[in-house]
């Protein structure tokens, strides 16, 4: 007798999709913040739009790991407790401006394991996108570039987030 499991696969889209809008907030990009904002709502309902439309139709089969509830909780509260410990070390030595870039790094980094709870392999995609707007915005606010380096976590974490959504509601 097989488990019947919850559509991942809408919800997966669903949660992306949705996740991306906050995150192209983080960055003032002057006279271009009403553009971004207006494609970002555009974006956000159409992932919702697909996940919805698409989301429940057959794709391939995808199994969650055994146990994979109690799996998927310990990667929440390890993704709550990084982003804790980077706020508890980034504020209070004035470093407040990188917290995007450790969210996203410790977000990214999040999506590895579940890539295997969920039986979905694109996921190591999302973490990888999300390290790599983690790590340009690092880049960027060394050398000394604030707003560029919040324009890279924000809306680099967001088409990856997006992408995913799109991808997963698509493809599966």
């Amino acid at each position: 007798m097989t488990t019947a499991h919850p559509n991942f696969r809408m919800r997966g889209a669903l949660i992306t999709g949705i996740a991306a809008l906050p995150w192209t907030m983080i960055a003032d990009l002057g006279a271009a913040n009403m553009p971004i904002g207006i494609a970002s709502l555009v974006l956000t309902a159409a992932c919702v739009g697909l996940a919805i439309q698409f989301g429940r139709r057959p794709g391939p089969r995808r199994e969650p790991a055994e146990g994979w509830q109690r799996t998927f909780n310990r990667v929440g509260l390890l993704e709550l407790a990084g982003i804790a410990v980077a706020a508890a070390v980034l504020v209070p030595t004035g470093l407040a401006e990188l917290m995007p870039a450790a969210v996203a790094l410790v977000v990214g980094a999040h999506f590895f394991p579940l890539a295997r709870v969920f039986g979905q392999p694109q996921y190591r995609w999302t973490g990888v996108g999300m390290c790599l707007a983690a790590g340009v915005a690092l880049v960027l606010f060394v050398a000394n570039l604030r707003n560029p380096s919040m324009a890279a976590a924000g809306l680099g974490t967001a088409v990856t987030l997006w992408a995913t959504s799109l991808h997963v509601s698509l493809r599966g």
